[in-house]
């Protein structure tokens, strides 16, 4: 193999690289928000009956079919300029739970994002 002895022809056969990658993609659908930023997020009013609340209680105040309540979404909101950091610091989190990579190290992108609108840099000779 290429003139290299045995002997390393042997470990380089031995060793073994694992790679993994891990995406957010969807992962805001995935990722139940908590109760006190949902209510940044309801949606537009509409009758407890329509969503088959009527009959029931919330916050301790029973609901008629007729009364209006605001339907918090159970998600992370795609657009929320906060839901990929939330998101991108969970999954960081998940993955070093994973006992097979305790060893590793993880890598990620921490650069700022790029704006249309920032100004363009550009060096005159």
């Amino acid at each position: 193999m290429l003139g290299l002895g045995q002997a390393l022809v042997d470990e380089l056969q031995a060793m073994s690289i694992h790679i993994g990658l891990s995406d957010v993609k969807d992962c805001f659908h995935r990722l139940k928000q908590p109760r006190w930023l949902a209510e940044y997020f309801c949606f537009k009013p509409i009758c407890a009956s329509w969503v088959n609340l009527g009959g029931t209680t919330l916050d301790g105040v029973p609901l008629k079919d007729n009364d209006i309540v605001y339907p918090m979404p159970g998600s992370l909101r795609m657009g929320f300029s906060w839901s990929l950091f939330f998101a991108q610091k969970i999954n960081k989190y998940q993955c070093s739970l994973t006992r097979s990579l305790t060893c590793s190290r993880i890598i990620s992108d921490s650069s700022l994002a790029s704006s249309a609108m920032s100004p363009k840099r550009v060096r005159v000779l």
